[in-house]
């Protein structure tokens, strides 16, 4: 009897080792899966994932990792069928949340548009903090020609995560050509928190032609025309309406007499000083309603009131400029101050 327990107890042990080795050898396999993935390699990755569900069948992981590279090489009938293997799963929570993307933006590839959103509403409903699936969510509405709710969606995004570059960034294309002043705000976000690059290049554009807009000059007569929204004239105050400080943009860009006297005699130094008038009127953000101005409006007052707006003018220069670039390398520890700064900057409070 002591001799068919101890043999129980044997194959008990033996099963539970290989299980672990098992387990193991899945883990190294999704690792090397990963990095052919990262280099672009992703039938070899998938192929990868594919030995390590030979190992360990239910392997969350490298049923995730898997789906993922079957959306990003195109395959999103298969992305999907994975994804909902992962929702009838115990899928851990860090890896579900992501399900729920790849998802929603593989049936967003597939032009189905209702059920992509319903794959983030789903994930919204069990992870309502992730900003992530809101991000995703915008898009699927860009994608959609919806402006509106892709707008609501990135603000949401960033209400979670105010250092999302790429919600800032969609932010500034969507309100371009409507809402100039926040379209600045969010452009600036994106120069300096993805310094150098191309998203930032493209935001430090649309922050000098938002300057530069709203006037008119007749060479031949020496008249300048100050265009201004015509709801500036409606007497009632919508959400988000920064009109008074289009009004002062305008004025600034249209007085060359002004910057004369103030002696500002660099791009840079109207730039602050336009900026530094801007962000002044931002300081009673209390009496005024909307997303941009309880969520940009505040930050931008207190980094003027922390004399951090000559730095983000240099921060908007260098995307298009070797001297602003070269000027942010000589002032480093201004950068390292401001980046401690921002750090600890409190947010509004979801």
């Amino acid at each position: 009897m002591r001799a068919k327990f101890l043999c129980f107890f044997v194959v008990i042990g033996f099963s539970l080792a290989t299980m672990a080795q098992d387990k193991q050898k899945a883990e190294e396999l999704v690792s090397e899966g990963v990095h052919l993935h990262d280099a672009g390699k992703y039938d070899e990755a998938i192929q990868k994932y594919a030995q390590a569900l030979a190992a360990d069948a239910e392997n969350p992981e490298a049923l995730y990792e898997m789906s993922f590279t079957y959306y990003v090489a195109g395959h999103y009938d298969s992305s999907i069928d994975l994804s909902r293997r992962l929702l009838k799963m115990k899928t851990p929570d860090n890896l579900l949340k992501n399900v729920y993307i790849n998802l929603g933006s593989s049936y967003d590839a597939l032009k189905q548009f209702e059920k992509s959103i319903k794959a983030y509403n789903q994930g919204i409903k069990k992870f309502p903090d992730f900003y992530l699936l809101y991000f995703n969510k915008g898009v699927t509405y860009l994608n959609n020609n919806d402006l509106e709710l892709g707008e609501q969606n990135f603000q949401q995004a960033l209400s979670y995560n105010p250092f999302h570059v790429s919600s800032h960034y969609w932010l500034a294309k969507i309100l371009y050509k409507r809402n100039k002043i926040p379209a600045i705000m969010s452009a600036s976000m994106v120069c300096f928190l993805e310094n150098g690059s191309r998203r930032a290049k493209d935001c430090s554009s649309i922050i000098f032609d938002l300057m530069r807009s709203g006037i008119k000059t007749d060479s031949s007569s020496k008249n300048i025309t100050i265009y201004l929204p015509s709801d500036h004239f409606s007497g009632k105050k919508k959400e988000n309406d920064f009109s008074a400080q289009e009004l002062t943009l305008s004025l600034m860009a249209a007085s060359s007499s002004i910057s004369d006297s103030l002696h500002l005699d660099t791009e840079q130094k109207k730039m602050s000083f336009v900026f530094q008038l801007m962000c002044n009127g931002f300081g009673d953000n209390k009496k005024n309603k909307g997303f941009y101005w309880k969520f940009y409006a505040p930050f931008f007052y207190d980094l003027k009131n922390n004399e951090f707006t000559d730095l983000l003018v240099h921060f908007i220069f260098a995307q298009n400029n070797d001297y602003d670039a070269v000027w942010i390398q000589q002032h480093s520890n201004e950068v390292t101050k401001f980046s401690e700064w921002l750090k600890q900057y409190k947010w509004p409070v979801k």
